[in-house]
């Protein structure tokens, strides 16, 4: 029952976070997404970049998931940039929507804290 509540939680965040469709990417793709995506971004747009794609090649999805929403409200993303955070964002939310199903405390705080600013 809680692992149906958490993933309602997230198809409704995604759902009503992004316009357009979103193509599935692979947990693994994304940190190399990021540095081909950012490399010629403004120095401190793609520090922020950078450190997001670090926390997912460190297993860190929790906490990259909230640095990757941050990142999609800068004014400076192109539109190939905003395309792939939106997917970089859903995957991500539905590796911590797994994650909080499953137990994890960091993930379930995530979302609540996630939910509350909405």
């Amino acid at each position: 029952m809680k692992r149906a509540v958490v993933l309602i939680i997230f198809l409704l965040f995604v759902g009503c976070s992004h316009k357009g469709e979103l193509k599935q990417i692979q947990l693994s793709a994304i940190p190399q997404m990021t540095t081909n995506l950012f490399q010629t971004a403004q120095p401190a747009l793609r520090d922020a970049a950078f450190q997001a794609a670090s926390l997912v090649a460190k297993g860190h999805y929790p906490q990259a998931w909230q640095m990757y929403q941050g990142l999609s409200m800068h004014p400076d993303l192109n539109e190939q940039q905003k395309q792939f955070i939106g997917e970089a964002v859903a995957t991500l939310g539905k590796k911590v929507s797994e994650m909080a199903a499953n137990g994890d405390r960091l993930a379930r705080r995530m979302i609540q804290r996630n939910l509350m600013n909405k």
